[in-house]
């Protein structure tokens, strides 16, 4: 991103600390859901919990190294757990499976800035609209002067297109809503099942995409 065109909060949301904190979520759902179903032994969920931590700067002095970041944060939170948990961590699962649930919840918080923004804008010119529907003002068109409009119309018209784009984002939304955990090429394997997806998935706060496009197959459509 930019970084003088990109606004604070939007910023903050993108930056690489929050994108990895997101990486951290998925991978300690995974863990909490295994446990859950007696995969795991119980207590590993929070044993992990209070230990598993990364610094951006290390995982990047791994990646040099690694060339591939996902593999370079899990060595990083790895290196800070206790040496008889590590074995849990990321075990059986691909990197877009912990990659794809966190991008979506990232995006996810994006619109909503976006959408509250524009929400205030489309606020504004309705007021502006209203304040100025007795207003007259010389209309153009080619680069002359036209017939007599009036201003609050303008208004009026930008509204009507912020309120378009609005629903256009809410659509999106709703469908980033969305995810997958499915394995390397969606067909899950002997202990990431599509019942573990629905349940870790949920723990993040998502649905599954077959939901979304109604295949209840390979989720991958």
């Amino acid at each position: 991103m930019i970084e003088r065109y990109t606004p604070e909060e939007i910023g903050k949301i993108w930056t690489d600390e929050n994108k990895f904190q997101r990486w951290l979520d998925t991978e300690l759902a995974v863990i909490k859901v295994r446990e859950e179903e007696g995969i795991y032994p119980q207590g590993t969920y929070e044993a992990i919990k209070n230990e598993i931590t990364f610094t951006v700067e290390r995982i990047k002095e791994i990646e040099k190294t690694t060339h591939h970041d996902l593999m370079a944060f899990v060595m990083n939170v790895c290196e800070n757990i206790s040496g008889y948990l590590r074995k849990f961590v990321h075990k059986n699962i691909t990197s877009y499976d912990t990659e794809e649930p966190a991008q979506a919840r990232i995006v996810l918080l994006s619109l909503d800035l976006i959408i509250e923004s524009l929400e205030e804008l489309n606020l504004s010119l309705i007021k502006r609209a209203k304040e100025f529907r007795y207003q007259k003002i010389v209309g153009r068109t080619h680069a002359k002067k036209a017939q007599i409009t009036i201003l609050g119309r303008y208004f009026l018209l930008y509204a009507d297109r912020i309120q378009y784009v609005l629903k256009k984002l809410a659509d999106a939304g709703n469908d980033m809503k969305y995810s997958k955990l499915s394995g390397a090429i969606g067909c899950y394997n002997r202990d990431l099942t599509p019942e573990d997806e629905s349940a870790i998935l949920k723990e993040l706060g998502l649905g599954k995409s077959s939901e979304l496009c109604g295949n209840q197959g390979n989720i991958n459509c």
